[in-house]
C-alpha cells in the first residue's frame, strides 16, 4: 500500500513519531487519519503482516515484539485523491519489559480502541488457543469498530487443529468476514487492502451524510422567500409615480427628444425661404 513507513514504540496512548519524509509529506495537512488495530496471539504473524504491507518482504525468523508499536504510511493515490494517513497499531496483550521495573505500552496499559476505525485479528489454525483468543478479541471489541478475522498460514495445511469450516461457520454467526492469508507468498493481501479501503469509504460516506444533513437543517432554518405577486399591469411604472426610477429615465428621454425637435425646428426657420417653396 505504501513504501514510506515510520515506526515507534509509544510510551503513552496515541504517542506517534514520523520519519522526516512522512513529516514533510503530511506537513501540508491530511484529510483523514485512520487507526487500524492488529491483534492476536503471539506468533500469529501480526508484525509480519505490517512488514508485508510496508516492504512486501517476508522474514523467516521470528522476533517477538516487546511492546505496542505504531507504523504509519499514506493510503496509496490509487484508492483516493485525498491525503489519508493510516496508522497500524501492532498490539501486544502483555509487553516484555526491556529493563527491570520498566512499564511498556500494551493492551492492558492503554485503551487501544480509543479512536480506532477497524480491527484485524489473526490466528494460527495449527494452534487452537490462538483461535479462541481471536474469538474473544472480536466478541469484546466495541460495537462501532468493524473487524475482520484472518486465517494465517494457509500455506501450511497439514496438521491444522482448527478446520476452515469451523472458522467459516463462526464468522457467519458473528457477522465478520474471514480472510485467508499466507504472508510467505503475499496471498490474501489484496483482499485485506480492499477491507482497508472499504473502511475509508464508509467513513467518507458517513461524513458526507452528516454534511448533507447539516446543509438541509440550515436550509430549513432560512426565512421563507417573499413571493413575487407583481402582475404585468403593476410591473409597469406609471408616469404619475414621479419617485420611480423608470419615470425619471422616461422623463429624461422625453425632454431630450423635445429638445432635439425644437433645435431642428429653429434651424429650419433660419434657412432661406427658397428652400421651402
Amino acid at each position: 500500500m505504501g513504501n514510506e513507513v515510520s515506526q515507534t514504540t509509544p510510551s503513552a496512548p496515541g504517542a506517534q513519531a514520523l520519519d522526516a519524509r512522512l513529516q514533510k509529506k503530511f506537513r501540508r495537512g491530511i484529510d483523514l487519519n485512520l487507526k487500524i488495530l492488529v491483534r492476536g496471539e503471539r506468533k500469529t504473524g501480526k508484525s509480519q503482516l505490517i512488514r508485508s504491507i510496508q516492504t512486501s518482504t517476508f522474514h523467516n525468523t521470528y522476533t517477538p515484539t516487546p511492546a505496542l508499536t505504531v507504523q504509519s504510511f499514506q493510503l496509496p493515490e490509487a484508492a483516493t485523491d485525498e491525503v489519508v494517513k493510516v496508522d497500524f497499531w501492532d498490539v501486544v496483550d502483555e509487553a516484555i519489559p526491556q529493563k527491570k521495573g520498566e512499564k511498556a505500552a500494551d493492551a492492558s496499559t492503554c485503551n487501544v480502541y480509543q479512536g480506532a476505525h477497524a480491527l484485524i485479528v489473526l490466528y494460527d489454525p495449527r494452534e487452537p488457543l490462538s483461535f479462541i483468543t481471536a474469538k474473544d478479541i472480536i466478541y469484546n471489541r466495541p460495537d462501532h469498530v468493524p473487524a475482520v478475522l484472518c486465517r494465517n498460514f494457509t500455506d501450511c495445511d497439514s496438521g491444522n487443529a482448527v478446520k476452515t469450516e469451523e472458522a467459516v461457520a463462526w464468522c457467519a454467526e458473528a457477522g465478520v468476514p474471514l480472510l485467508q492469508l499466507s504472508l510467505r507468498n503475499a496471498f490474501g493481501l489484496r483482499e485485506l487492502f480492499h477491507f482497508i479501503n472499504s473502511i475509508y469509504l464508509d467513513h467518507r460516506c458517513r461524513s458526507l451524510e452528516l454534511s448533507l444533513a447539516l446543509a438541509r437543517e440550515k436550509k430549513l432554518n432560512f426565512p421563507p422567500l417573499a413571493k413575487n405577486r407583481t402582475t404585468k399591469r403593476s410591473s409597469r411604472v406609471s408616469l404619475r409615480n414621479k419617485s420611480g426610477a423608470h419615470y425619471k429615465i422616461l422623463l429624461r428621454h422625453r425632454n431630450r427628444t423635445n429638445s432635439n425637435n425644437n433645435s431642428v425646428y429653429q434651424a429650419s426657420h433660419r434657412l432661406p425661404l427658397r428652400l421651402h417653396r
